[in-house]
This record gives structure tokens, C-alpha cells and sequence, in this order.
């Protein structure tokens, strides 16, 4: 016995079967809560790269801003350059010579000395004037009586002592060699002190 079903039953179950095939033809479509995490994501990943950059370029100084430092410069001769010390000479004691003069003199090599004179003064040392005078070795003489000075060498101080012990006041002495040296103003004219003492030892 066939039963009809009713017309909207089926209709039902054609209309249930269509929209099971809509649903499968039909791809799956994403939840909307999830739609924004993508655009998100991205825009925090530019934040940040921009946010490296920007730091980066901050503490980074170009080349060309950088400025060289004055670093003093030490060289080979600096380091082995010593200072310079100048030493002066000793200063030695320089005998004191009387200037020379441009008068007559008299010169003894064998015993080293000189005398200057002037006119009318005379030098003798010949062996007639000499007579008389062992030790004489020169005379001066000026014209008269007696000869103005007596030039005498001798060995020792007792040896003129003796001689002059009474006159020791008119006699000066230079000792040269060892030996002593005397010349006795025997006149006391008034150039004889002036002959005497330009007595000078040889250099």
C-alpha cells in the first residue's frame, strides 16, 4: 500500500539536502575575531625596524664628524736626545805680567830676568865694571861717583844677609831658580826705584 508522504515533508527534505551541498561547495571562511592579528603583527614588526634604525642612527657618528685628537707625537730623536750640558773651563790663575816696555833693556838668559831703563841709566856687565862685585851680574849706572844700582846673584839668604846686613832696607830680593836675586839701590836717586821695579821674570 503506497503512501504518499506529504508534499511539504519532502519538500523539506530536498530543501535540507541542497543546503548540506551549499555547505560543502562552499570553502570554510575565517572566524572574524582572527582578522586583525596579520595586519597587527605587521605593523609592529615596521615599528620596531624603524625603532632600529632610528636608535642606531643616533649613536652612530658619521666619519666625517669625528674629529682627530691632538695626540702629541714622539719621535726617535725625541727619545734619545739628551740634554745638552755645557761645561765651562776651570779658570786658572794667569800670572800677572807687567806691560811691556818700550824702554832699553837689559836681559839675562842664564838666569831669567829683564830690566827696563832709560837715559841716562846704562846697563854694564862687562868684566871690568864687574870687578869688585863677585856676585855682580849687571850694573846700572846713571853717570858719577858710584853705580846707582848693584845687580847680584847668590846661593844662599845667609850669603846677601851677611853682605848687606847693614843696608837689608835698600836691598830687594827675587828668588828665581834656587838662587836669590838682589838689587841694591846704592845711589837712592830718585829713578832707581822706578828701574828696580821693572825687574820681570822670563817667562
Amino acid at each position: 500500500m503506497n503512501t504518499k508522504e506529504p508534499i511539504e515533508s519532502q519538500e523539506a527534505v530536498v530543501h535540507s539536502d541542497q543546503e548540506e551541498k551549499v555547505k560543502i561547495l562552499t570553502p570554510t571562511q575565517p572566524s572574524s575575531n582572527n582578522g586583525w592579528i596579520i595586519p597587527t603583527l605587521i605593523v609592529i614588526i615596521v615599528l620596531l625596524v624603524g625603532t632600529v634604525f632610528y636608535l642606531f642612527g643616533r649613536t652612530t657618528t658619521p666619519i666625517s664628524d669625528v674629529k682627530p685628537t691632538n695626540t702629541p707625537t714622539t719621535t726617535i730623536a725625541d727619545v734619545t736626545q739628551a740634554p745638552t750640558v755645557t761645561m765651562k773651563p776651570e779658570e786658572t790663575a794667569t800670572p800677572t805680567k807687567k806691560p811691556v816696555s818700550t824702554l832699553p833693556m837689559y836681559t839675562n838668559e842664564k838666569y831669567g830676568f829683564t830690566i827696563a831703563y832709560e837715559k841716562p841709566y846704562r846697563a854694564m856687565d862687562d868684566a871690568d865694571n864687574l870687578y869688585g862685585y863677585p856676585h855682580g851680574v849687571v850694573l846700572i849706572y846713571a853717570g858719577g861717583q858710584a853705580y846707582d844700582i848693584v845687580v847680584e846673584v847668590w846661593d844662599t839668604k845667609a850669603a846677601y844677609e851677611k853682605e848687606y846686613a847693614t843696608r837689608m832696607a835698600d836691598v830687594t830680593v827675587h828668588e828665581v831658580k834656587g838662587k836669590f836675586i838682589t838689587l841694591l839701590d846704592n845711589t837712592k836717586e830718585a829713578g832707581n826705584k822706578k828701574v828696580i821695579d821693572s825687574f820681570t821674570l822670563l817667562p
